[in-house]
């Protein structure tokens, strides 16, 4: 039996949420490490039909649970069911990304099982004596390595911090098995219904291309950074200033205190570089600062750094864009 187990996370009972492609980056690793195999649990309602998708990620099994007890997304449903899958495979490691149903699951299921909860993992190191497991505090500026001392540990991956993984030809045998019951607190709480965001641009932890805006922008924000960032097919980020002067939603904060984020591109349009913002995005492959401040912090780590208006200089970033894009 696998000692390490990946908990996925289903969106809209379409697709697996691509955070959940990260997780399994970091189960291999670990894995690998240990000389064992790991195993996926799928668990959702009207969820099978992602079952054979999910063969391909080299899993020694794929343990999937399809009930309706999952069709409301609370971690008292899920809990005792996942619970039964540890149960028959005698794992040791339960792995999930770091998302915001994983930060509720998590350490629920890490209470009910009374194991070590290590959160926001961005690494593990194993050697003779054990793991060590990696985590960022100090706004990513000092790393801690926290030992687990008991038998099963539940980690929350910061997936911003791996890369996706591919399917590498597997096919893994799938395994059904039968949800548990609830736990008798869902019975306690009733869900209304959702607010679904009405936002057609990419998620912004998944985004490959991150527009983001600080306070500067002020009321308009949307104006400015609505056509970059619809021209670059990239998701809106904000920092906390913006957010709390309610010129962007509170969930686009990038930052300490918000998102955690790690795209291919990431432009930072009149933001200055506070430490609590960088620590949500540092992990981006390329930054573009565009800022009137020569000697702003975020200069320091951009990679290209546009200085003027912001006002003038998006507008005519975005006709350059236009016009490449409709020329090649």
């Amino acid at each position: 039996m696998s000692k390490v187990i990946v908990f996925l996370e289903v969106k809209d009972s379409e697709a697996l949420r691509p955070a959940s492609l990260h997780a399994i980056t970091f189960a291999r690793s670990l894995s690998q490490s240990l000389g064992q195999s790991y195993s996926l649990v799928l668990m959702g309602s009207d969820i099978s039909h992602l079952a054979e998708t999910v063969r391909g990620y080299g899993a020694e099994q794929v343990y999937v649970i399809d009930s309706p007890v999952f069709s409301e997304p609370l971690a008292e449903n899920f809990v005792p069911s996942l619970c039964r899958v540890i149960e028959h495979t005698h794992a040791s490691f339960i792995i999930g990304a770091a998302t915001a149903a994983g930060k509720d699951l998590l350490p629920r299921l890490a209470g009910t099982l009374a194991s070590a909860f290590i959160s926001d993992c961005v690494g593990a190191e194993v050697g003779a004596n054990g793991i060590l497991w990696k985590r960022p505090l100090c706004a990513g500026n000092v790393i801690a390595f926290c030992e687990s001392c008991t038998d099963c540990t539940v980690v929350s991956v910061r997936h911003a911090e791996f890369e996706a993984a591919c399917t590498n030809g597997g096919f893994s045998p799938i395994v059904l098995f039968d949800a548990a019951p609830a736990e008798a607190a869902a019975q306690r709480i009733q869900l209304f219904g959702y607010d679904k965001l009405d936002n057609p641009r990419p998620e912004l932890t998944e985004a490959r291309v991150v527009v983001s805006g600080g306070r500067a922008l002020a009321g308009r924000f949307f104006e400015i950074l609505g056509p970059l960032a619809d021209t670059l097919g990239a998701a809106l980020g904000a920092t906390r200033a913006a957010c709390d002067g309610g010129f962007a939603p509170g969930d686009f904060q990038v930052g300490q205190t918000g998102k955690v984020v790690a795209p291919d591109l990431y432009v930072a349009v009149g933001i200055s570089g506070a430490i609590q913002h960088v620590a949500g995005m540092k992990g981006a492959r390329v930054v573009v600062a565009i800022n009137s401040d020569p000697n702003a912090p975020i200069v320091s780590v951009a990679d290209y750094t546009l200085v003027g208006d912001l006002f003038e200089l998006v507008p005519e970033l975005v006709g350059e864009l236009k016009r490449h894009t409709k020329n090649s």
